[in-house]
């Protein structure tokens, strides 16, 4: 205290500053310590310092969850997805990617608008950092492309019409098993929005199904006809033993008087 009191004003301003400067920096450095993972996020910590990731006491990479954390300055968390991501082929807005062209087992050209949602396995994030940084989606994408494609082209047209949930199914456990995927992710679901064959395969198609159906109809009225054919002779016999026990009840009656 006599130190300041024998300062003049101009150092007192000085040390007054110099200690303001000190106070502010040092409450910029605390706050650029602490980083939040979103709620719906993962978070790898990482060190900007030496660009690599921060290893915990046993020589490990710790796998964040949602929360804010201090971690220190010149640190940060490198951030990915805890929710289900959607990856769709289709010509609809905001769709990042083509529709699928292959052709079918038989030879025609099909055209398949799909979806698929996949799910990151937290036990691999390190792993796929490592491999693919965070860039990772392209490369998913082109391997499920690849798995899709070739998942397609074995199927045949026909099949497109009668068996479309089933094919769905095995587009989901080839996607499942791809390599450049299975170790990464979960395949969640797969979807087959539209499959587009040639006009004149469809024409034909479509008249075939119409030809099934009229068939199926016809099947139908007549199992229709028969039964109310048997009903009749059913209800016939039902009538004529009525009136059979009838006349028997009424005869005798007649002998009994």
């Amino acid at each position: 205290l006599d130190t300041l009191d024998e300062m003049d004003d101009s150092q007192r301003q000085c040390v007054t500053c110099c200690g303001s400067t000190v106070l502010f920096t040092a409450v910029i450095l605390a706050m650029a310590s602490f980083s939040a993972v979103g709620p719906l996020q993962y978070g790898l910590h990482f060190s900007n310092w030496n660009n690599k990731m921060v290893l915990n006491s046993e020589g490990e990479v710790d796998v964040y969850g949602a929360g804010r954390y201090f971690i220190g300055v010149g640190h940060t968390f490198i951030r990915f997805p805890t929710n289900c991501v959607t990856i769709d082929f289709t010509d609809e807005v905001g769709s990042k990617n083509a529709p699928l062209m292959t052709r079918t087992k038989d030879g025609l050209p099909v055209t398949l608008h799909i979806s698929l949602q996949y799910r990151l396995k937290e036990e691999a994030l390190i792993d796929l950092y490592t491999e693919l940084n965070i860039g990772y989606e392209a490369t998913f994408i082109r391997n499920a492309r690849d798995a899709l494609l070739e998942e397609a082209g074995s199927h045949l047209a026909p099949e497109y019409w009668l068996h479309r949930k089933e094919i769905g199914e095995l587009m989901l456990t080839r996607l499942s098993g791809a390599s450049g995927l299975a170790q990464f992710v979960e395949i969640v679901g797969v979807q087959i929005l539209t499959v587009l064959l040639p006009s004149a395969y469809e024409r034909s198609i479509m008249q075939t199904q119409v030809s099934v159906q009229q068939q199926k109809k016809a099947a139908f009225e007549q199992m229709v006809e028969r039964v109310n054919s048997e009903t009749a002779q059913l209800v016939n016999t039902y009538n004529n033993t009525v009136s059979i026990m009838l006349r028997q009840a009424t005869a005798e009656a007649e002998q009994i008087k």
